[in-house]
């Protein structure tokens, strides 16, 4: 009895022992893991900004030459996708390398049977590096830099961080339009109608006091009318998100487009114009590329139909009506309180009340304005109902009139009643 009770505790600590040195090993293994991440091979500090030419073979000699803010693929003289290049040369500056061996002739005729040789200039020295073939089992492939302090090593790294070399031209050749960030854009001209960007500081979604302020970005007209959300997300996706179908050789020139856009960013203006091209398919020609794109027509026309003026009455205010987790509605008779209570709304008489809220929810979100007034146009000067939406840091409060007018900010909008909705919500 004795030696069993032994023999368990002797286990029970053997356990512990065991589980404490694999935590033990997993940190170290960790921390190696962070050091190999952020090692650099070159001893020099390298800004790879400032590098604007690279050359790669492999074996096809690829070129690219960085100009106006874009990599141009100098063998089709267009745009590349630059995410690829700056790859490239980022993980030639900081790879992750797992191991350094030393350099001998059986090694590198072993790794380098088809080396892939990647070229750069910077400060007015010539980088010359050869990647070796890919090791299935470890996912990692061999490096060696041929310059004088480096070429007695090869450096084993991370494959993935070198994938890209093997693209071939084509896929290095950008397909979208322009692949802009909406944040670097200052203005827009759409058919010679101007929207201008702000930016403004989302207090009402700051959790903490000591967290970063969010920047909220708002398009409007010259006379201070919102654009819609929809117009805006339809364009960029003309700009960024679409792939052309292939390149058009004919002359479109002397056609009228349907559609101009100018982008202003960068301190610079990108010209973008639509054609018609075949039953369904639309051109687009640029000033920035020479080659006139495809694009099929679906994914123009739903831009082309939009209209560019926001109707959605809380388009810009309200990002996600799941925030809100009290309601306060009043009319004649009463105030009624709902309160979110682990996912499903209960009414102060302690009914629930979920899905009637969110038929509510649902209807304001893409409630539309048919007329908007700065003055009352009705001569009704008590509302029907009080609606009050809350959250932790934010608060909307609107008001009904007449069943078809609602009052928001300084605006009372013309729209279609929705007041048997509340009064469901309220019986």
């Amino acid at each position: 009895m004795r030696d069993s009770k032994f023999t368990l505790f002797i286990t029970i600590v053997l356990a512990i022992l065991t589980i404490l040195l694999a935590l033990n090993y997993y940190k170290d293994y960790q921390k190696i893991k962070k050091e190999e991440k952020t090692k650099t091979i070159f001893e020099k500090k390298i800004d790879i900004k400032k590098i604007n030419k690279l050359i790669i073979y492999n074996p096809t000699k690829i070129e690219f030459v960085k100009k106006d803010g874009f990599w141009f693929l100098y063998n089709v003289d267009d745009i590349a996708y630059d995410y690829m290049v700056e790859n490239i040369l980022s993980s030639i500056y900081q790879p992750t390398v797992s191991d350094v061996i030393d350099f001998e002739k059986q090694y590198y005729d072993q790794f380098f049977k088809k080396p892939i040789d990647v070229y750069f200039t910077y400060n007015n020295e010539l980088y010359h590096l050869q990647r070796g073939i890919k090791n299935d089992f470890t996912s990692e492939t061999y490096l060696w830099i041929d310059l004088k302090d480096y070429k007695n090593k090869i450096y084993i790294v991370n494959y993935w961080d070198f994938n890209y070399l093997d693209k071939s031209v084509e896929e290095f050749r950008m397909k979208k339009l322009l692949n802009i960030d909406q944040e670097k854009v200052e203005k827009l001209i759409v058919n010679n109608v101007a929207i201008y960007k702000e930016e403004i500081v989302d207090k009402k979604n700051k959790k903490k006091k000591d967290e970063e302020e969010k920047k909220k970005i708002i398009w409007k007209l010259s006379d201070g009318s919102f654009v819609s959300k929809e117009y805006i997300n339809s364009l960029f996706a003309i700009l960024n998100n679409y792939d052309f179908k292939n390149i058009s050789d004919k002359n479109i020139e002397n056609k009228k487009p349907l559609s101009t856009i100018k982008i202003f960013a960068n301190n610079k203006e990108y010209d973008v114009y639509i054609y018609p091209y075949e039953k369904d398919e639309y051109v687009v020609r640029t000033s920035y590329r020479k080659y006139n794109f495809v694009f099929p027509k679906i994914e123009i026309e739903d831009f082309l139909k939009k209209e560019i003026i926001e109707k959605k009455i809380f388009s810009y205010y309200i990002d996600n009506f799941d925030d809100f987790d009290s309601i306060f509605i009043s009319d004649s008779r009463a105030r009624f309180n709902f309160k979110k209570k682990e996912g499903k709304w209960i009414s102060s008489k302690n009914e629930e009340k979920t899905s009637q809220i969110s038929l509510l929810f649902s209807t304001l979100r893409n409630l539309e304005y048919k007329q908007k007034f700065e003055t009352n146009p009705i001569n009704s000067k008590y509302e029907l109902y009080t609606i009050e939406l809350n959250s932790k840091n934010t608060k909307y409060k609107f008001y009904l009139y007449n069943t078809d007018y609602l009052a928001f900010g300084k605006e009372i909008y013309k729209i279609d009643p929705f007041v048997f909705i509340l009064k469901d919500l309220l019986k």
